[in-house]
């Protein structure tokens, strides 16, 4: 993923004592929203940025940027949810049973249906015939995929913000140590297509 901008963060100063012993902030790359919406694949583990509010798509460039929201996340799989449903519906394809939707590799625009179903690559083979539809299909995945690191990273700073001594400084810092080295997991992100349209979960929790 290409970073628009590096920012680091500073903590103000509580006291001299304090202070002084607080471990230097790491930069952090903050996302970039073209690059989200263009492909999905970044590690945003390492994600940072001002509380996520709702925003409508901005026109930056030329290109329409959304904020990696939960409710942006919303929004698109609502997108992708409806296309697909009209799409099967004109194919004569039932929406039931569910089935999955995955991404196997970012660098490549094909989306996997997975489920039990007779016609998964029938439905695979709509899906991909349909640029539009595979890219809000990535879109939404990308975008859900920043969501845990953002708000992983605001915690993070709530809680060294509101760290009075050494010793709470060094607790927040030991149970955030995967987020400051870098080493916080992937999210893990789930398409559930359904008769009513596409099911976003992050890490086993519904958007």
């Amino acid at each position: 993923m290409n970073v628009a901008a590096l920012a680091s963060r500073f903590v103000p100063e509580k006291t001299a004592a304090t202070t002084a012993a607080k471990p230097a902030k790491p930069l952090q790359p903050t996302p970039s929203a073209s690059a989200i919406v263009t492909l999905s694949g970044a590690n945003p583990a390492t994600a940072e940025a001002a509380a996520p509010t709702y925003s409508a798509p901005a026109n930056f460039l030329n290109q329409k940027l959304l904020l990696p929201t939960r409710e942006n996340v919303a929004m698109l799989a609502k997108a992708a949810g409806d296309a697909l449903n009209a799409k099967l519906d004109q194919a004569g394809i039932p929406r039931s049973p569910a089935f999955e939707l995955e991404i196997e590799d970012v660098n490549s625009a094909h989306v996997t249906v997975k489920g039990n179903r007779a016609d998964a690559k029938a439905i695979e083979a709509l899906v991909n015939s349909d640029h539009k539809l595979q890219m809000d299909i990535h879109n939404t995945e990308a975008l859900a995929s920043h969501i845990p690191g953002i708000e992983r990273s605001m915690a993070y700073q709530q809680e060294y913000q509101a760290a009075k001594t050494q010793q709470q400084i060094d607790q927040v810092n030991a149970r955030y140590a995967d987020l400051l080295s870098g080493n916080q997991a992937a999210a893990d992100i789930g398409l559930h297509y359904g008769a009513t349209g596409i099911q976003v979960t992050i890490n086993q929790q519904a958007v």
